[in-house]
């Protein structure tokens, strides 16, 4: 399974060169308490790994074909990277994209990671 580092994450967002989805599979209330990024991104989305659990195969696409479409999108189109809070839950999403024939990239360490990255960030 792919995985990238918040590093390339951040690359990849702040000079724009792919279309992006980006998944955040953590519950709405931690994703509303402390988003990924801002939630009026049209290319990040909330779907909870619990809700992916329970969706067979065909409609997990149907799903990830709808947040692309959201975002202006195909997803044959885009580079689609999973984040959770440290990067577990966002594995087991992979892997049940992976069974619907979703090709993702799972965000190393999550929010957790990307959120030092940021701090990293502003402390230069």
């Amino acid at each position: 399974m792919k995985t990238v580092s918040a590093k390339e994450m951040k690359a990849v967002l702040d000079h724009g060169q792919e279309l992006v989805l980006i998944v955040d599979v953590r519950e709405c209330d931690e994703v509303a308490e402390a988003p990924l990024l801002s939630p009026r991104t049209p290319y990040y989305a909330n779907l909870p790994l619990s809700v992916l659990q329970v969706l067979p195969e065909t409609e997990v696409r149907m799903r990830f074909e709808e947040l692309s479409g959201m975002a202006s999108l195909r997803l044959e189109q885009v580079r689609v990277i999973l984040s959770c809070r440290s990067g577990g839950r966002s594995s087991r999403a992979q892997e049940i994209c992976s069974r619907a024939g979703i090709e993702t990239e799972n965000l190393e360490g999550g929010h957790l990671a990307w959120q030092k990255a940021k701090e990293n960030e502003a402390a230069r």
